[in-house]
């Protein structure tokens, strides 16, 4: 396939346009891509290289008039409201884009997947934040919230868990804290209820309960120490 200046084989076929010169070159451009597609298409199907110019080229003999005056109301005009040139070119501009991906289809597919791939790890990320950051926990006074940690003095490793020992001195002593609970998780098998199957178990203290702000579950056993 031939590389030709479809822009001033437009220019030459359709001679002066009876706009503005920036005008000119916007609908010599826009022809120019028309008749571009037009010469692929032809080339593809097997016309020879100088029928296939000739083909491309032939409807600006009958469709110049009416192509110029397409353009013409396609193109903001001198005087146009502002607003109304913003949309005029907009609209110039998203025809053009949508000319230039469909005559190159792998930067079109690449242009999307990159699109879709960076949208999607936005949503994600933002999923996360919302989730772990911004959505207010769903207690009362959830900003009060607070969980002790125990930092080994001599090794510098600070732990998730605080030993039973400590969080009943803890619980002793303080004077900071309207509430304070512990918790832990095990496993356990269920019997009583058919089938005896293994399940996730929440140990608590009744104080949990109490500095979330909630009221326990009625399955739940409370018979536990009230610290």
């Amino acid at each position: 396939m031939t590389a030709h200046d479809w822009n001033a084989l437009v220019r030459e076929r359709i001679g002066s346009l009876v706009v503005d010169p920036a005008r000119q070159l916007d609908v010599v451009d826009e022809l120019a891509g028309h008749v571009a597609e037009q010469y692929a298409e032809l080339v593809a199907a097997g016309v020879d290289e100088a029928r296939a110019v000739a083909e491309a080229l032939a409807p600006l003999d009958e469709r110049a008039r009416a192509a110029t005056a397409a353009a013409r109301r396609a193109l903001p005009l001198e005087g146009e409201s502002p607003r109304r040139e913003r949309f005029a070119m907009l609209g110039y501009h998203v025809r053009h884009a949508g000319r230039m991906l469909l005559r190159e289809r792998g930067f079109a597919a690449a242009a999307v997947l990159t699109l879709a791939l960076g949208v999607g790890a936005n949503v994600a990320v933002f999923a996360i934040v919302d989730a772990v950051l911004l959505r207010p926990l769903p207690y009362s006074n959830a900003d009060a919230l607070v969980v002790l940690k125990h930092r080994d003095q001599r090794t510098g490793i600070t732990k998730e868990f605080i030993a039973i020992g400590d969080y009943v001195d803890v619980a002793a002593r303080q004077q900071s804290f309207s509430a304070l609970g512990a918790y832990g998780t095990q496993r356990a098998t269920v019997f009583d209820v058919g089938e005896p199957f293994e399940a996730s178990v929440l140990l608590a203290t009744s104080g949990i309960f109490d500095a979330l702000g909630v009221e326990p579950p009625r399955s739940a056993s409370t018979a536990s120490c009230r610290t």
